[in-house]
């Protein structure tokens, strides 16, 4: 499989910034309304070294003007459009919030007024929670030297008013472009399509690595062989996507979940991978045993259990790190590998739905880390931890 390759990139919703790390570019463009997710997103920007990377605070539409914004209590579902039933069902904890006003443009008016080169951007990635056809009915001028478009669709919409598969495939058409469903593009009724030109269109399998919500594997394959890794030790199953690329390349699987309905989802799942171990409850509660049991010397953990705002469980409280982390310093061997997802959490004050509180800052977590006799080093939105004897094996982590 494969990430997508682009000269040139154009996201519309960017949000966080995650398709940033998702495709190989050299220059990209990004427009996102929302004003906390488009603060996570400069700040995305600014740490991308030797990349040309542009930064618009609008939403694109078909037409130019002020909007409504509609935000909800997950800020990926933050939309144009209010929630349809379909979306409610599917996230019954995903709840319609605040109304606020925004710029909103045609992206050939913005490439145009900030004299954009469209011939320079040959991908788009579109994920803008069913405002897609407006997206791309603004875009007539662009689309002609478009190659590779990555949308989010629905069959049914998830927003009121917003667009289907059919309409997204129709209006495309007229431009030359064909869907492809490949590698894990080829999902059910609602996710992410590849459309191409079939002139353009060359067989391979794609595959979504978000890494700022996602373990960035080339670097943990890295050093699981420079520390002698076998285990794999996760908090925070979700959907089981972690743990079964884990299930590909370590002699063990651990991976711990709160959520019943989660739990269960991804032990059937699993249930093919003979070296997987789904195990329901508490991380902190969990920790100890299954690192006396492994050898905690031996384990790359991927520390992911906080809340994610979506219809996943709470503990005791929103993000149970700290809790993790003594857990992990309570097992008297040396620390393998942990790895911290979402760091930038840590870094700055989570947004709404969250509550600050629940979250230590980053020097706390950073202290802590200290205590525990290791190093840490920061990559992407990544903690990265190892005892202070293998401090070299960070140096060349890309950050």
């Amino acid at each position: 499989m494969s990430r997508l390759s682009a000269k040139g990139l154009i996201v519309v919703g960017a949000c966080d910034g995650a398709e940033l790390k998702s495709v190989r570019y050299e220059r990209a463009v990004c427009f996102e309304p929302e004003p906390s997710n488009f603060s996570r997103l400069k700040r995305s920007a600014s740490r991308l070294k030797g990349k040309m990377i542009k930064v618009f605070q609008v939403a694109l539409s078909d037409e130019t003007g002020e909007a409504e914004f509609h935000l909800t209590t997950s800020f990926y579902s933050h939309s144009l459009m209010k929630l349809a039933e379909p979306h409610k069902q599917a996230f019954p904890n995903v709840k319609q919030g605040n109304i606020i006003k925004v710029k909103v443009q045609t992206l050939d008016d913005m490439m145009e007024s900030n004299e954009l080169d469209p011939s320079l951007y040959e991908t788009m990635w579109i994920d803008v929670q069913g405002a897609e056809l407006k997206v791309l009915k603004g875009s007539a001028n662009t689309l002609k030297t478009i190659k590779t478009i990555m949308c989010e669709v629905s069959d049914v919409p998830y927003y009121k008013g917003g667009a289907t598969t059919v309409q997204v495939d129709e209006y495309l058409a007229t431009f030359g472009f064909q869907r492809y469903d490949v590698g894990s593009l080829k999902a059910s009724g609602h996710g992410y399509k590849l459309y191409e030109r079939p002139e353009d269109h060359t067989e391979r399998e794609i595959v979504i690595q978000k890494t700022n919500h996602g373990v960035p594997e080339d670097a943990v394959l890295a050093l699981k062989i420079k520390l002698h890794l076998s285990a794999f030790i996760e908090t925070g199953t979700y959907g089981g996507d972690s743990a079964m690329w884990a299930a590909e390349n370590f002699d063990k699987v651990i991976t711990i979940e709160l959520s019943k309905s989660f739990h269960a989802a991804a032990q059937q799942k699993l249930s093919r991978f003979a070296n997987v171990r789904c195990v329901l409850g508490s991380s902190p509660d969990k920790l100890p045993s299954i690192l006396s049991e492994v050898g905690i010397e031996k384990c790359a953990m991927w520390l992911d259990a906080h809340w994610c705002g979506w219809n996943s469980e709470k503990d005791k409280t929103e993000c149970p790190l700290m809790a993790e982390l003594d857990a992990i310093a309570s097992n008297p061997g040396m620390v393998g590998l942990v790895m911290i997802d979402d760091a930038r959490l840590f870094v700055n004050p989570p947004p709404p739905p969250h509550k600050p509180v629940d979250w230590p800052k980053m020097k706390q977590v950073a202290d802590r880390i200290e205590s525990m006799g290791c190093v840490h080093r920061l990559v992407g939105d990544v903690i990265f931890v190892v005892d202070k004897s293998n401090k070299a094996v960070l140096d060349n982590l890309e950050g």
